[in-house]
């Protein structure tokens, strides 16, 4: 099942359990707990590529989740969870964070680095506000992510974490 909406989460400042490893300015600032996640080059297009990421991802909800309640956090608790996207050009990383600047509250930038002398790679980072989860919301809120990514130009969904 595919959710319409995102979650809409309330403000409050924020301070990671990893599904995968953070960038730029997020990686600098966290002590993490993180598995990495594969890079995914399908053949079998759109929907094999949405399958195969949701299948992965939802994996490692389990994983972080088990590693989030072992450190005492409960579905009371509230997160703030950072995420990341990677994307084909620099226009479909601007079509998602537009998508996701609409769509939610969350914080999101695009950013690019150098790969090779006539390329760059282009990213989309951002962070949720903190919100109460579940293991079933992030379920959810991780199907609607892979969603968003794949419609806004095929950014990939890179995984998320959040600090404990």
């Amino acid at each position: 099942m595919r959710p319409n909406m995102p979650l809409q989460l309330t403000n409050v400042p924020c301070i990671v359990i990893a599904s995968a490893p953070p960038s730029g300015a997020f990686a600098a600032e966290r002590q993490d707990v993180r598995q990495t996640t594969g890079r995914f080059r399908m053949s079998e297009g759109p929907d094999g590529q949405y399958r195969a990421l949701l299948d992965q991802q939802v994996a490692m909800n389990r994983q972080s989740w088990s590693a989030l309640t072992a450190r005492g956090l409960t579905t009371s608790s509230e997160l703030c969870l950072d995420f990341a996207f990677r994307a084909p050009n620099e226009a479909a990383a601007r079509g998602l964070t537009s998508l996701l600047s609409d769509q939610t509250n969350y914080e999101v930038v695009v950013q690019s680095e150098s790969a090779g002398i006539f390329r760059k790679r282009w990213s989309v980072i951002g962070h949720t506000q903190p919100t109460m989860v579940s293991p079933e919301i992030l379920d959810q809120w991780v199907d609607w992510m892979i969603t968003a990514g794949l419609q806004s130009g095929g950014c990939e969904f890179d995984g998320w974490g959040t600090a404990v």
